[in-house]
């Protein structure tokens, strides 16, 4: 770096002098404190300064001065409301944490915009001095209260603080130490937690008050910064060698651990841009989007084309700082985090070029040069900065406790985003009617009227018939206006089925248009030309209107799973062939979707896994990377996305030295992830049932999934691989034994997630294809899905058996490869005897297995399934429980008759008198189950029968039948209206029980002893009715 003038370096030292004689909070303590004095700005200047107040003991002039600020920022001062209004205008309402901020940044600088706040700040100062009265009288909780105002209103506010530039400052561009705002804060952080009140932020998250802790540690760091710098500038020739040293690290450490918070700064823009760029970008955002969502500042165009997009970016800002915080702010925040940093950096800081300039520093001159450039040097995070050095994770505990209120914070921005990109788009695009903004039924509706508009736009150019294509187009276009037509008068929101064959449709009618114009050789005439231009438009208004419509596929399947939609999206996380996210932590901004992939030269799966586990296996051979750390897609997506074009680059291009490299990251990356994954595996409880529904286990098997890929991929590189098979095994002794070796080190984790993959990518089918409209291919999709989930649950099974037995399990040492091909066995034989059976039950009720589907996911749906596995037995796989899964399916099912049945007699929309009587029937036997949680029993043997037969044997029933009768005329039957409210009436149900038993008993004793032999249950009741 370029030396500094002799000017330079003379304003250098004076600054540095100057800073270390600064006193800390003066602004504040001399406007606001004990003694503080307001100047001719504000109109009740004279009597506020009047209110002086002594310094109790016990307390310092800090605390005094905090606990004053805590009054002013009371809510109930005066006991008026006058916080809602702002400092600028009385007229303006604004939220309280606005107007508090005032009297730091404005009154505390005798800022003419404080001016409205005379009253409450003149009253405030009044009873601050009353509660330092109370103080000296034994009675420290008015204070109290008003310290807490203050730490809790910081903490709060906590959000964008850091310290102004220091080498800005040296170099004689700033006045002051740091800015207004951040004496604030570090006030706050100076009384935090201090005796005699001891107060800690309350009503607060633990992330804000980490912050605030975080801070205070760099506050102090900042100040040691200082007089270590003044030390080696003015000390130089006094100071041994070792003492120089000693400095010069502690020095860089503290300057360093003081622009943690503007290093924060840019982990949480580059998060911020990321997800708010990369959105919009998903969303096919308007042109003038750079092409890196995580660095894009450029796209002021969009936050200035709609408001909301504006705001929404504010408000992302504020759910990032208020929900998340950096694994270095979390360390520096926990008791002992500064010594631990500083255990973990000083080493790394004493090789670095930064200690070495200042060590070898021989003049006065040299120094400042030396400090100066490591006033830039420093000014970066020491993550970034020392890559090697690793930490200990204490942000992922504090993230996750605020991961459910950031992901709801996120997503009400993206809705924002949303909406906001579709005002753009309506705005910019001249067919913007055409854009669907939702599903609900007002934007169906107006989306027929559009899309007949085009039908009439087509209608007025079509004079003379035209030709087949023409007529082949139009006519589809008329089935897609009808359809749109028969969406909009359902008068309720598609489902995903419905919206993907509107899709289709549109599709159809694009592809004919262009089939239309790419025959259309002849353009001879004004109505031919009119004709040409009307399809290029319709073209163009199509392609607005079905790419919003893709758009809105995942807000129908939201919709259509219901609840079961957040356990749909959590079973998917992590996966590379589901989660989209995942996928895009990976891809860099040269392989989205408007490039493709290259070719393999050496036959790599390119397009589907190779290149994302190639990836994988690379940055887990540096051994810089945890399973976490390589498995969330928020992490180190830059080292994701540039190890990605090596290996693209590498898959390619194929030449010896990029196969060799290949199969190098392939073996040693095999080698190393699954050490990762047995030592990950030995620190997780698998007696807890729910063990697979962790957040770790997803991460697991889905890094499995492509540690199984390797074991595919690494056939193409075979060759390559035998070198560094003997490095690593040299008791292997071919390929083939080493493949075999690998295959059994994954054991059942990748097919695990490979089986939920498929059962997830399924369910989506279903709902988007299949669930309600095409039986055949439902049928064929709840199969899949059965067969899929069950493999899954029976090998999580498995492997949870295996690792109960202790924690020093090695799951790749487990051999359970036959294991896992039997458990495969029982899958495709749970498949074949029950696939029908249930898909008879589903395709009757399809909206039964959309409820079943969440209970597949977590296995819950498969409790009655026990798997016995004896590779000593002639038959090695015994399956049981099937009926029960059975049973209970056809309870669920016949629950949803019974509720149809109910609706049918509320609404009196049965068709006839049978129906009225099978209804009842179904309706009341409905409600005995609901009631009595019991299969019902028949009445002449008292043994238990399904729901389907008891309200069969009710519809044949005689006397069912006339107990539905009118009592007062016979002929009639009773009001279907108060069928239905018995049904749903839990008391006049038990009535129903208790009739229904004593009938029971009649019948048994009239049967005599031989029905009573297998019925201890009736034979008891029968001896106390003898008794």
């Amino acid at each position: 770096m370029p030396k500094l003038t002799a000017n330079q370096k003379k304003t250098f030292k004076q600054n540095v002098n100057d800073i270390i004689e600064a006193k800390p909070f003066d602004k504040l303590i001399s406007t606001l404190g004990p003694k503080g004095k307001l100047e001719e700005t504000f109109s009740l200047q004279k009597e506020y300064n009047e209110i002086e107040m002594d310094i109790p003991k016990g307390l310092d002039e800090n605390m005094v001065t905090a606990i004053i600020i805590g009054a002013m920022m009371d809510s109930k001062v005066n006991g008026i409301d006058d916080w809602q209004l702002t400092a600028s205008s009385p007229d303006v309402r604004k939220p309280i944490d606005s107007n508090q901020n005032y009297v730091i940044d404005n009154v505390a600088i005798s800022d003419k915009r404080g001016k409205f706040f005379d009253p409450i700040i003149v009253e405030a100062r009044k009873k601050a001095k009353a509660a330092l009265e109370a103080f000296k009288n034994n009675d420290p909780e008015p204070a109290k209260a008003f310290l807490q105002n203050y730490i809790d209103f910081e903490a709060r506010n906590m959000v964008s603080v850091k310290f102004v530039n220091t080498k800005a400052f040296l170099y004689g561009n700033y006045n002051s130490r740091h800015d207004n705002y951040i004496e604030g804060v570090s006030l706050a952080t100076t009384v935090m937690g201090k005796p005699p009140f001891n107060v800690m932020p309350e009503n607060v998250t633990p992330i804000q008050t980490a912050r605030l802790q975080s801070y205070g540690e760099q506050v102090k760091a900042f100040d040691q910064a200082a007089r270590q710098r003044h030390s080696l500038v003015n000390d130089l020739n006094m100071l041994s060698n070792n003492i120089k040293a000693e400095r010069a690290a502690d020095f860089l450490f503290n300057l360093y651990i003081s622009n943690i918070s503007a290093c924060m700064d840019d982990r949480e823009n580059k998060m911020k841009n990321r997800i708010f760029y990369g959105y919009i970008k998903q969303l096919g955002g308007p042109d003038g989007l750079g092409d890196d969502p995580e660095e894009n500042m450029a796209a002021g165009s969009i936050l200035s084309g709609d408001k909301n997009i504006a705001y929404a970016y504010e408000d992302l800002n504020q759910t990032i700082k208020e929900n998340t915080i950096g694994n270095i702010e979390a360390i520096l925040a926990s008791p002992g985090g500064y010594d631990k940093l500083k255990r973990l950096y000083i080493s790394s800081i004493k090789k670095s070029p930064e200690y070495a300039a200042i060590v070898n520093a021989a003049t006065e001159a040299d120094m400042i040069d030396a400090i100066s450039d490591a006033e830039s040097a420093c000014a970066v995070n020491l993550t970034d900065k020392f890559k090697s050095v690793k930490l200990p994770d204490m942000a992922s505990p504090l993230n996750k406790a605020q991961r459910e209120k950031f992901d709801q914070g996120v997503q009400k921005i993206r809705n924002t985003v949303e909406k906001g990109i579709g005002d753009i788009i309506k705005r910019r695009n001249a067919a913007n009617a055409l854009y669907m903004n939702g599903i609900e039924t007002d934007n169906m509706q107006n989306n027929a009227v559009c899309i007949n508009e085009l039908v009439e736009n087509i209608k007025g150019v079509n004079k003379r018939g035209g030709s087949q294509n023409f007529k082949d187009m139009y006519e589809a276009l008329k089935e897609f206006r009808d359809y749109a037509k028969e969406l909009a008068d359902s008068k309720r929101s598609p489902s995903a089925a419905e919206l993907q064959k509107y899709i289709d449709l549109g599709e159809k009618v694009g592809n004919l248009a262009s089939h239309y114009l790419d025959h259309k050789t002849k353009i001879n005439s004004t109505y031919a030309e009119n004709r040409v231009r009307a399809v290029n438009r319709l073209i163009k208004n199509l392609a607005v209107n079905l790419a919003s419509a893709r758009g809105l596929k995942e807000e129908c399947l939201k919709k259509d799973l219901g609840a079961d939609y957040k356990a749909y999206k959590e079973s998917t996380k992590y996966s590379p062939l589901v989660d989209k996210a995942t996928v895009q932590s990976f891809r860099s901004k040269q392989y989205t979707t408007y490039r493709s992939m290259p070719k393999s030269g050496a036959s790599y799966s390119m397009h589907r896994m190779a290149v994302y586990s190639v990836s994988l296996m690379a940055l887990a051979v540096t051994g810089e990377y945890s399973i976490d750390d390589l498995m969330d897609p928020s992490k180190f997506q830059n080292e994701k996305s540039l190890m990605f074009d090596k290996v693209v680059e590498k898959m390619t291009y194929v030449t010896p030295e990029n196969q060799k490299w290949i199969a190098e990251m392939m073996v040693k990356g095999m080698e190393k992830t699954r050490v990762m994954v047995d030592e990950r595996m030995k620190t997780l409880d698998f007696t807890d049932p729910k063990i697979f529904e962790s957040d770790t286990m997803k991460k697991i098997t889905a890094f499995s999934m492509y540690r199984f890929d390797i074991w595919q991929e690494v056939e193409h590189c075979k060759n390559e691989a035998e070198e560094f098979i003997k490095e690593l095994h040299p008791e292997i002794p071919n390929y083939r034994a080493y493949s075999e070796k690998i295959r059994n080190d994954v054991g059942m984790l990748g097919t695990i997630r490979a089986d939920e993959d498929k059962r997830d990518r399924h369910i989506r089918m279903f709902m988007e294809e299949a669930f309600p409209e095409d039986s055949t291919k439902a049928a064929n999709l709840i199969g899949e899905i059965l067969n899929n989930a069950i493999e899954s649950e029976l090998m999580r099974r498995s492997v949870a058996d295996k690792m109960k037995n202790g924690n020093n399990v090695e799951y790749s040492k487990v051999d359970d490869r036959m294991e896992g091909i039997l458990l495969n066995s029982a899958s495709l034989t749970f498949k074949t005897e029950m696939g029908d059976k249930l898909t008879r039950i589903y395709e009757e009720h399809p909206e039964l297995l959309r409820e079943h589907l969440a209970s597949m996911m977590n296995g819950e749906y498969f409790k009655d399934i026990k798997v016995k596995v004896d590779l000593t037995s002639p038959n090695p796989v015994e399956i049981t429980g099937m009926n029960e899964l059975l049973e209970r399916v056809k309870t669920d099912s016949f629950m949803k008759e019974a509720e149809e049945a109910t609706v049918r007699l509320e609404t009196q929309k049965y068709k006839n008198r049978e129906d009225f009587f099978r209804d009842s029937a179904l309706a009341i036997t409905g409600g005995i189950y609901k009631v009595s949680g019991k299969l019902p029993k028949k009445t002449e043997t008292g043994k238990v029968t399904s729901l389907q037969d008891y309200a069969e044997a009710q519809f044949n029933s005689p006397t069912f039948r006339n107990s539905l009768l009118s009592a007062k005329e016979p002929k009639k039957m009773k009001n279907p209206k108060s069928i239905a409210e018995t049904a749903r009436n839990p008391e006049k149900i038990r009535t129903i029980i208790k009739a229904a038993n004593k009938k029971e008993l009649a019948k048994l004793q009239a049967n005599g002893p031989e029905v009573l032999k297998d019925n201890p249950q009736a034979r008891q009741r029968n001896r106390r009715v003898e008794g």
